[in-house]
């Protein structure tokens, strides 16, 4: 992959290049502002590197136990411990930029003038390094434009659990999320599988593990009815079932509560990274489990002048949960 000299792009792309550049060093700045003395040391490396990538094909000598006949005498240990090394940090590079390519594809010009944490930088651009996977590499792509936009939007912790994530995990994650209202997700049985929606019982422990979800099965969320809640860039209006009336008063307000699964901490921060696809057959499940044994109807909500509801719930329509 090519890198281009992406200072003078915006505001947005402006501030990734000085995050790069204090991450992993020179290498994103433009070669005129480098010392002539650094400058000329970055040549020498690269020559050496590449001399020492050169040699270590020609002889086929990496990853070659050191008695093997296969190995050729004159090439010296240190440079076949070079010829690795070079291996290993051209690896580590190209899943780097590969990153940032990804960043620079989200990113706008609605940053914060707030600088990224150094340390959160350092540990980031060290994690980075040892991810391959395209679909992972563009994962942690959004983090970077997400932390970039606004600081300490994902923690140290949170990169901790992304760096030991399988692509298999995070696309249970996925899933998961789609069925998340606010930081929970209903239950809509008296267990904590969601079988029918691809997430195994073994997918929630998996995910527990991960640092993602609690396991608990006892948990439950409680809030007064009627209420509007955001669901995957949809809203939900719910009320009890004896309650026709779209404009209830707050003081009729009823408290409920609902069994639920919640997301960690660091399950929040990472959930944010997945666009919004709303499961309209789980929510459907949902009014029928929790309309059956707390007598409470669930509705697809349209909200005029949202600014995040209340006010008696702005001008709201309310409807039949859609299909898929």
């Amino acid at each position: 992959m090519e890198i281009k000299d992406l200072a003078g792009l915006g505001k947005g792309i402006e501030k990734l290049c000085d995050i790069v550049a204090k991450g992993i060093g020179v290498v994103y700045r433009p070669t005129a502002i480098r010392k002539e003395a650094d400058a000329e040391a970055y040549k020498i490396r690269l020559l050496a590197r590449a001399e020492a990538e050169a040699d270590a094909e020609k002889r086929a000598i990496l990853a070659v136990p050191a008695d093997s006949p296969l190995l050729v005498p004159e090439v010296p240990l240190l440079q076949r411990a070079a010829a690795r090394v070079a291996h290993v940090e051209e690896k580590k590079q190209i899943n780097i930029e590969n990153v940032v390519q990804h960043a620079a594809n989200k990113i706008d010009d609605d940053v914060s003038d707030v600088a990224v944490d150094e340390t959160w930088t350092t540990r980031f651009f060290a994690s980075a390094s040892e991810v391959s996977d395209e679909l992972m590499q563009e994962v942690w792509g959004k983090v970077l434009a997400g932390e970039i936009k606004q600081p300490g939007s994902f923690g140290l912790r949170a990169l901790e659990v992304l760096r030991n994530l399988t692509v298999a995990e995070a696309d249970a994650f996925r899933r998961l999320c789609y069925l998340r209202v606010e930081n929970f997700v209903f239950k809509t049985s008296f267990s904590l599988s969601f079988d029918a929606y691809g997430i195994t019982y073994s997918d929630i422990l998996t995910l527990s593990g991960a640092g993602l979800v609690h396991e608990q099965s006892d948990l439950a969320v409680s809030f007064s009815l009627p209420c509007v809640k955001p669901y995957q860039g949809a809203w939900l209006f719910m009320e009890e079932s004896t309650t026709s009336v779209v404009e209830a008063s707050v003081s009729k307000a009823a408290n409920k509560e609902f069994g639920a699964l919640f997301l960690t901490a660091v399950g929040e921060q990472l959930a944010r990274l997945i666009e919004p696809s709303p499961n309209w057959d789980f929510m459907r499940a949902v009014s029928q489990h929790i309309g059956g044994a707390l007598s409470v109807k669930v509705w697809k909500a349209d909200v005029e002048t949202n600014l995040l509801v209340p006010d008696e719930f702005k001008v709201l329509k309310k409807y039949e949960l859609p299909s898929d």
